[in-house]
């Protein structure tokens, strides 16, 4: 059985610590692999041009192990459900889990996640997909909340592309955030100002 992790986002920008959890996911040895699966614009969120995004995307990712990036989505401008991203990466095989942060683990008033509200057929997908639970600083992730099918990542991961867009607004440094070429880039182009 081949084990693949579908790691989806923004990356808005790609920062290390994208990487470095690229990094840990493949590095698990129970992981054969991990799709990087940048989404294209969505209405909710604005974004810089695609083909930026996309060169950062290569940036921040080249050379990382047993890793591959899935572009589909930034060159049509699309954004692709993880619904439907079941269903492009089953095989014949394998075993899909889809990477999720501790932040989304969290419940509402009537005991309901962001998954189950907001993603497309998220109650089927909360009951019947893998997830690869990934730690974030924060935001626990006790047994009761986890999903029935899951693998806790190891570690905790600190780190969002909100935080280097908040840094780059305010004027605060942010190259110890992003992969130099994807600093670079950003300074260049004079991105999330």
């Amino acid at each position: 059985m081949k084990n693949i992790v579908l790691y989806g986002g923004s990356f808005n920008p790609p920062c290390l610590h994208h990487r470095a959890l690229a990094q840990a996911m493949a590095e698990d040895p129970f992981f054969h692999e991990v799709a990087v699966i940048p989404c294209g614009r969505r209405g909710d969120k604005s974004y810089v041009d695609n083909h930026i995004r996309m060169r950062m995307v290569e940036h921040a990712f080249a050379g990382t192990p047993r890793t591959v990036l899935d572009l589909r989505n930034l060159k049509d401008d699309i954004f692709t459900s993880n619904y439907d991203l079941e269903a492009l990466y089953q095989a014949h095989d394998t075993m899909l889990w889809h990477a999720i942060g501790s932040d989304l683990l969290s419940r509402d008033g009537k005991g309901m996640n962001p998954i189950q509200l907001r993603w497309a057929r998220g109650f089927f997908i909360w009951d019947t997909f893998s997830f690869l639970v990934v730690p974030r600083s924060g935001y626990p992730a006790p047994p009761e909340l986890l999903p029935r099918r899951h693998v806790l990542l190891r570690g905790e991961f600190v780190g969002s592309s909100t935080d280097v867009r908040t840094a780059i607004r305010e004027g605060k440094p942010f190259k110890h955030l992003v992969d130099p070429r994807t600093y670079d880039l950003i300074v260049k182009e004079n991105l999330y100002r």
